[in-house]
């Protein structure tokens, strides 16, 4: 969640919050905040961002999260034997985590776990090798310049002696049209999954925001009773009535109906 709105902003002080110590105007600011972006279905602040998804029948790519800053990779294709593992154990297994790659191998009753984090093994070349110096597995790729996070995240399998293929996340190879403002791709698939790794969001949050947010706040603080849920004086935590966002101005409406998604 992203404050919207400083407390020492000056957009504040027609509603004399003065009055209004530091931890309750902090409360109502970070329930404001929280509210419009539920409310829009979307973060505003620059942040990165890694999302799987699957282009329209167009070949069209809607992110989640805009205006677009830069892209960081995009994958179109999933390789499915991009390390190929094998294990001498009685049984064993392998699943790809959000960080690390788990392994499970049992003998003789004793089962021997082991996490392999990506940021120690970044490229599948050091994950292969990692992999190699356990005892009883071994693993082998050629594709070991592309990075361990790009292995397909929740991916599980059992493991032989025979080779087991793990997957990985490709780049795209193709032309793509990128609307940066919109965050809209173009692509020319369809009905394929597609990976996108970007940076998204505003460095700094727009004036026409901030003033809607200020509004809310405001309102906050005059209707306290009526336009918030819930109060726990002791930790200053305010939760918006559901409807807090529908009795803010017209004007304010449309400001917020502008961020809202889905664009096109």
């Amino acid at each position: 969640m992203t404050l919207l709105i400083d407390k020492n902003n000056p957009l504040l002080n027609k509603f004399n919050v003065g009055s209004a110590d530091v931890g309750t105007l902090t409360a109502c600011i970070k329930s404001a905040s929280s509210a419009i972006e539920n409310y829009c279905g979307r973060t505003f602040s620059a942040i990165d961002h890694d999302e799987s998804v699957t282009p329209g029948q167009y070949g069209q790519i809607i992110l989640e999260h805009f205006p677009v800053n830069y892209l960081t990779g995009v994958y179109d294709s999933i390789n499915s034997n991009a390390i190929l593992i094998k294990c001498t154990a009685t049984t064993s297994s392998y699943s790809v985590r959000d960080d690390y790659l788990h392994l499970t191998s049992t003998t003789s009753g004793v089962t021997t776990t082991n996490s392999l984090s990506f940021s120690d093994y970044p490229s599948l070349t050091s994950l292969s090798n990692a992999i190699t110096e356990l005892n009883g597995w071994t693993a082998t790729t050629t594709v070991g310049n592309y990075a361990s996070d790009d292995l397909v995240k929740g991916q599980y399998s059992f493991v032989t002696s025979s080779n087991t293929g793990i997957s990985l996340w490709e780049f795209c190879t193709g032309d793509i049209d990128v609307h940066l403002e919109r965050g809209i791709i173009g692509t020319h698939h369809t009905n394929r999954p597609m990976r996108v790794k970007y940076n998204a969001g505003f460095s700094s949050i727009p004036d026409d925001l901030k003033s809607v947010t200020a509004n809310l706040v405001g309102f906050m603080l005059d209707e306290k009773n009526g336009g918030i849920k819930s109060e726990r004086l002791g930790e200053y935590n305010y939760t918006l009535a559901d409807n807090s966002i529908d009795r803010l101005p017209i004007m304010d409406k449309q400001i917020l109906k502008y961020y809202r998604n889905r664009r096109v």
